[in-house]
């Protein structure tokens, strides 16, 4: 069942004290009326800093005005502690805007004055803020040295909230690398820390970061006394998302006990609270999970009226996830129901939306429910015929003319057969000829999808190429069909190796065709405009592809994920950029990943420049960029995805073999896994080593 989890990985960017309630008008106007009247240029600093903190909530791009006009007033008469401020809050907002490497400069530039000006408590919240951006490029190792900094000046100065921030952040570096006993150690000291400061807002965070970790760990009972903590704090505080999400998850953690009594009531309490936000998504949610656990409880009608409620709003707003999942409680609970019909109207929409994840299982399935439809529908043809026979044997007997309608029931019977049987000899002549021509129509189409193959094949590097400049690597390309919607990409700019891992919309023909399109904007990004560094190209590439889909009459919203890097195998340094798909390098058999922008390469409601990442790399370091197609093939004995986790311990376990064992290792892996399974997409791995 899908988690209602509105807090996971939550950590506060340390700053100064900010309220984020809505500032009121008044507020904002009676600082700007100080600034036209006689005050001193230092308070004039102070002021405009105020007002760039009160315009945070509503204007970004207020606040920076602000903030630079602090700035320069300050550098102008030499106020230290105004420079300094200003360049604080600077950072802030280059690392809400994800420009991290300004953000990086600010707060070093920062970091250095508010060390000559002996403010302690400013440095340990410039050190946190410097290990969030490492934290956000990856760089784990750097981050916990940041962070580690920090907490010493704050636990020195005895800073308490300065320090269950820091704690926080370092129970989350925890997390990310799997390591949840330490995750838990610091979590559960923000708990003692912030309970004794009565401060509920940060407890509620600490709350659900402890759950998260617990349930990591499969222990559901702990999860759920904390997830109880924190909805008793959000009732406190009246927050009704907060309230929503918590019963959610409490909900969720009594459905996985199959206490499905007690889910049901929190669910169905959390829907009173969501009709008063109006949010129909949330609603959805809340629907669907209250269908499903009312087909649990063997309640069908409940679970039909509500899991209909969720598809109807599933349709009405587009959420795929919802119609998903409402769509096979629909059919789960019409093929109980005996209802074969509705069951496979549902489960064939379910499926036909859901392509890439259709299993043997669940092809099974629909052919069950075909079998039982056409078994009930000639049953009931037999039923009637039966009814028939018996009408016209009372009718015989009443005319007592038995004999004769025997005689005539045979002879007409015979005809019948004769009739019958001319009709099937030659409904077979006509079918060998249909046959025949749907066979030299497949032949036809066999060999353009062939030819197709060719085609992209030429897009792809050739492997003298791309051994040429990464000796030390391997490609591991297994596509669905014939063709792919994966394809892999390399070019080399003086001392500079560019390579990808892509990903386009769909598999097959439809998934090859784009990625053409993808593959030739790359190629343009790089020769023709002499773009190198991996986020321009993305952002440029973007453009490119979009540039090309609207010359269609229709809206076309495919695209491609993918992973992007340009090593420069002078000093092997790394620039890295990923539109949805991450990368992970392994050192000193440790697994580190940078997690690349939510965002596709194509059409996008809120489209924002990618992010470059570096990553100075070390001998024996192994780095890996990939498509989702081997975490998501099915197989297995329970047939359930491979995931990501499993990949990452297979990745570290190999970490001692040759790179062309590891291809190996990582080839035979997926065939014993998948094993008699239908592959459920095009499957890309990249390894390199230093």
């Amino acid at each position: 069942m899908k988690s209602f989890l509105l807090i996971i990985f939550l950590s506060y960017f340390t700053t100064t004290a900010i309220s984020q309630e809505k500032i009121d008008r008044i507020y904002i106007d009676s600082l700007k009326g100080l600034l036209i009247s006689s005050i001193s240029d230092t308070n004039k600093v102070k002021v405009l800093q105020s007002l760039g903190n009160a315009s945070m909530v509503d204007s970004i791009e207020n606040a920076m005005k602000y903030y630079k006009q602090a700035l320069l007033l300050s550098e102008e008469i030499s106020y230290k502690n105004g420079i300094a401020k200003s360049t604080f809050d600077l950072g802030r907002i280059y690392y809400i805007q994800g420009d991290y490497l300004l953000s990086q400069k600010e707060f070093s530039r920062a970091l250095s004055l508010f060390k000559d000006t002996k403010d302690s408590l400013r440095v340990a919240k410039t050190l946190n803020n410097l290990g969030m951006i490492a934290k956000e490029k990856g760089d784990y190792t750097i981050a916990l040295d940041y962070y580690l900094k920090a907490l010493n000046i704050a636990e020195s100065l005895n800073d308490k909230s300065t320090t269950t921030e820091i704690w926080n952040n370092i129970g989350l570096i925890f997390f990310w690398q799997n390591n949840y006993e330490k995750a838990e150690y610091y979590f559960q000291k923000c708990i003692e820390m912030n309970t004794s400061l009565n401060n509920n807002k940060r407890l509620i965070i600490n709350f659900n970061n402890l759950a998260l970790v617990l349930t990591e760990k499969g222990d559901i009972d702990r999860a759920l006394i904390y997830h109880k903590e924190t909805l008793s704090l959000e009732k406190k505080l009246n927050n009704i998302k907060g309230i929503i999400g918590s019963m959610g998850n409490i909900g969720n953690i009594y459905y996985e006990k199959k206490d499905y009594d007690t889910s049901l009531v929190l669910f169905k309490e959390a829907l009173t609270f969501a009709h008063q936000l109006k949010d129909e998504y949330l609603l959805g949610q809340l629907y669907s999970n209250i269908g499903r656990t009312y087909f649990d409880l063997n309640d069908l009608n409940n679970a039909i009226l509500f899991s209909d409620s969720a598809f109807i709003i599933a349709n009405k707003i587009d959420a795929k996830d919802l119609f998903l999942t409402s769509a096979l409680t629909l059919s789960d609970v019409y093929l109980k129901k005996q209802n074969y019909k509705q069951a496979l109207h549902f489960h064939m929409l379910y499926s036909n939306y859901k392509d890439s994840l259709i299993t043997q299982e669940s092809t099974k399935a629909v052919a069950e429910m075909e079998t039982r439809y056409e078994t009930e529908k000639k049953e009931k043809e037999i039923e009637l015929l039966n009814k028939e026979k018996e009408k016209q044997a009372a009718i015989s007997s009443e005319q007592n003319k038995r004999k004769n309608m025997i005689i005539y029931t045979v002879v007409f019977g015979l005809f019948l057969l004769v009739l019958f049987s001319g009709f099937l000899y030659n409904r077979f002549r006509i079918t060998q000829k249909q046959k025949i021509i749907i066979a030299e129509k497949n032949k036809e189409i066999t060999d353009s999808i062939t030819y197709a193959k060719r085609l992209q094949t030429a897009i792809l590097p050739p492997d003298s190429f791309w051994k040429k400049y990464l000796p030390q690597s391997f490609v591991l390309y297994q596509p669905k069909d014939i063709v792919s919607g994966d394809f892999y990409w390399l070019e080399n700019v003086n001392d500079l190796v560019l390579f990808a891992a892509a990903d386009c919309t769909g598999h097959g023909v439809s998934g090859a065709m784009v990625s053409v399109v993808c593959s030739n904007a790359l190629n343009r990004t790089v020769k023709e405009f002499g773009i190198t560094e991996p986020a321009k190209i993305l952002d440029k590439t973007r453009e490119l592809v979009l540039e090309t889909f609207e010359k269609s009459n229709e809206e076309v919203k495919d695209g491609m994920d993918i992973s992007l890097c340009c090593l420069n195998t002078k000093n092997n340094e790394l620039l890295w950029s990923g539109a949805n798909n991450p990368l992970w390098y392994i050192r000193e058999n440790n697994l580190f990943e940078i997690k690349g922008d939510k965002q596709p390469i194509g059409q996008n409601d809120n489209p924002k420049p990618f992010t470059t990442h570096n990553i100075d790399l070390q001998k024996d370091d192994t780095v890996y960029i990939f498509t989702d197609g081997y975490a998501d093939q099915f197989g297995g004995e329970k047939g359930k995805k491979f995931m990501y986790r499993p990949l990452k311990e297979l990745l570290l376990s190999i970490q001692n073999k040759s790179i062309a064992e590891q291809q190996e290792e990582l080839h035979q892996k997926f065939i014993n896994w998948k094993k008699n399974t239908e592959q459920t997409d095009d499957v890309l791995v990249i390894g390199f080593k230093i």
